[in-house]
């Protein structure tokens, strides 16, 4: 079956090791193939490994004997914003899930570490590591917008600042009305 994706025409569509796949075309330019996720095999050729969706797709319009992806075929699946799936890059295995929790797992650390150190050593240090954690999980957030363990990191620790501000007015007004309270006690005071 050939496969029309964006500007790379004349893929094939097939199924490699076990997952559906388009082979480029060898004449296909290195740069527009790495622009659309398509990676270079042991063999030498050129494989993208399709998404849950796009597969779908063919699948809905199998009987055609040309299918072409193009801004109104994405439309129509339905895309959403980031796809997980794993890459060969050579030797090595992409796999941005295992990226995100990597972040999300450092982020974690952080934060933790952030607590007992504002408590023991200095308030400067621990909140230095948690504006550190907050960023990794907002890198999660942005990169990868469907992880989970991203989501409720990120609603943690907004909810960990807001309790934080709150506690910190709190005690700036208990501050001030007990510092108020001595300056009138002191101006009462005979002498």
């Amino acid at each position: 079956m050939t496969v029309h994706f964006f500007e790379i025409r004349g893929c094939r569509f097939e199924m490699f090791g076990g997952r559906p796949v388009i082979f480029a075309p060898e004449e296909a330019d290195e740069e527009l193939l790495r622009r659309y996720a398509f990676v270079k095999i042991a063999d030498g050729r050129w494989v993208r490994y399709l998404n849950q969706y796009e597969y779908s797709y063919i699948m809905s319009v199998k009987d055609a004997e040309e299918i072409v992806f193009d801004g109104k075929a994405v439309e129509r699946m339905n895309y959403p914003a980031v796809q997980f799936q794993n890459v060969n890059y050579g030797n090595r295995m992409y796999n941005p899930q295992k990226n995100a929790d990597t972040l999300c797992y450092v982020s974690l650390g952080l934060m933790a570490g952030s607590l007992p150190l504002s408590a023991v050593l200095t308030p400067l240090g621990g909140f230095v590591l948690a504006i550190a954690a907050l960023v990794l999980v907002i890198i999660v957030r942005v990169h990868y917008p469907e992880h989970k363990l991203g989501k409720v990191l990120f609603t943690v620790y907004l909810i960990l600042i807001i309790i934080g501000v709150v506690l910190t007015i709190a005690a700036m007004i208990i501050i001030a009305i007990a510092c108020n309270q001595c300056i009138n006690d002191c101006r009462s005071c005979p002498g």
